[in-house]
């Protein structure tokens, strides 16, 4: 008669198992002090995040909550600068430039346009300057080609701007 190879020990073991499953999971669940969901996420997304990426996203995040609490003290500043809420549109991830895409759909061009009018309109007067040092800048980097494209978008980018206009004036007409 074959002998088990669980043994009678095998059912202890499995309790034990459990004792310590059970332990760990409530440590995780007590973690933030109440049961807050929104600290069960973050600790999702903070497991599931590629190793490399958790020290400097998490220094991006102590960094700007140390930034937030900082702006809530009730303390006069010369510059009037304060924080007002999250940004849901920020991005944690540098994107990189490289060979344009190919296919581009109708709202990603519109978003990238309202974009970049927006960044040039919300760019403060006085520092004109440097946003003249900063273009040029940007386009020694660019390539003739590119520099030829650029131009040409401009020109579109003009056109399309006066019909819109014309269009506008028509219809308010």
């Amino acid at each position: 008669m074959a002998q088990s190879t669980e043994g009678p020990e095998a059912p202890d073991k499995l309790e034990t198992l459990k004792a310590l499953l059970d332990a760990a999971a409530a440590l995780v669940a007590g973690m933030s002090g109440t049961p807050d969901p929104l600290f069960a996420r973050l600790v999702h997304v903070f497991a599931g995040m590629p190793a490399e990426d958790r020290g400097p996203i998490l220094a991006v995040l102590e960094r700007e909550v140390e930034r937030r609490l900082r702006a809530q003290e009730p303390s006069e500043t010369l510059t009037g600068f304060h924080i007002v809420r999250p940004n849901p549109n920020a991005q944690l991830y540098i994107c990189g430039f490289g060979p344009p895409p190919t296919y581009h759909n109708r709202d990603a061009v519109m978003r990238a346009t309202l974009r970049a009018a927006r960044l040039l309109l919300l760019s403060p007067r006085d520092s004109h300057d440097e946003w003249v040092a900063a273009t040029l800048e940007a386009f020694a980097v660019l390539a003739p080609e590119e520099r030829t494209a650029l131009a040409q978008h401009n020109r579109d980018m003009l056109g399309l701007l006066e019909r819109f206009e014309r269009q506008a004036t028509a219809k308010a007409s």
